[in-house]
């Protein structure tokens, strides 16, 4: 009988068992743990992501209609410096073409005047060569011409002055 009956030592866990099995709950514990914490990690990342892709998706539309008003400003702001710079040219055209025919003008009228003013200077030394004046008298005509001459001169330089 005394076979029959278990052992008081059969019910009870092993000594250490104990130990073991509380070694193992550690164990799960911590992968259970680890396991929640990383499932939390890539749930906070998979909403960081899809928080950013909402904000691209709404932003998107903004930023392409400020590039496009952007752009739109840009091609404007050149259009109206193309202009300023066409403009300008054909004031600049338009003063040279004034500066050149008052130049080619003041030519013209310079050449008249010196060319009636050497005529005159001719004219006076044929006079002076022909007429049998006196000298004094050669010399007040070629004085008055020589002055006629240099005032003439002086004007060209005045007049150049100014234009």
């Amino acid at each position: 009988m005394a076979n029959a009956q278990p052992e008081e030592h059969e019910y009870f866990p092993r000594t250490g068992r104990v130990n073991e099995m509380c070694r193992e709950w550690v164990v799960r514990e911590d992968g259970a743990l680890a396991h929640h914490l990383q499932s939390q990690e890539i749930n906070e990342h998979l909403q960081g992501n899809r928080f950013r892709n909402a904000l691209v998706r709404e932003d998107f539309p903004h930023a392409l209609d400020e590039q496009l008003r952007e752009q739109q400003l840009a091609e404007q702001a050149a259009a109206v410096y193309h202009q300023m710079l066409a403009e300008q040219e054909e004031i600049d055209t338009m003063y040279a073409q004034k500066l050149a025919d008052n130049l080619e003008r003041e030519e013209r009228s310079r050449r008249r005047v010196l060319e009636s003013h050497d005529d005159m200077f001719v004219r006076q030394l044929l006079d002076v060569s022909r007429s049998p004046t006196s000298r004094i008298h050669q010399s007040e005509e070629i004085t008055t011409a020589s002055k006629t001459y240099r005032y003439f001169q002086k004007s060209q330089v005045f007049l150049k002055r100014f234009f």
